[in-house]
């Protein structure tokens, strides 16, 4: 498991204070984040995350950030 967020490898269960430390990477992941869920949600299905991607910094994959409407 990496840390290199623009790297082929991601943990994303670990992502919690990275926008902190490496800010210019966030801002491009998080912009990443918005792109896929606009995407979803034009194939029908709801995003409803986003803000908790930004507070907390923290992906939680077994919740899932994406459900079908």
């Amino acid at each position: 498991t990496g840390r290199r967020l623009m790297g082929s490898e991601i943990n994303l269960e670990s992502l919690k204070g990275t926008y902190d430390r490496y800010s210019e990477e966030w801002a491009t992941w998080s912009y990443l984040i918005d792109i896929v869920e606009e995407t979803a949600e034009e194939f029908g299905f709801k995003g409803d995350r986003s803000s908790e991607y930004r507070e907390t910094g923290a992906l939680d994959t077994e919740r899932g950030g994406l459900r079908n409407r």
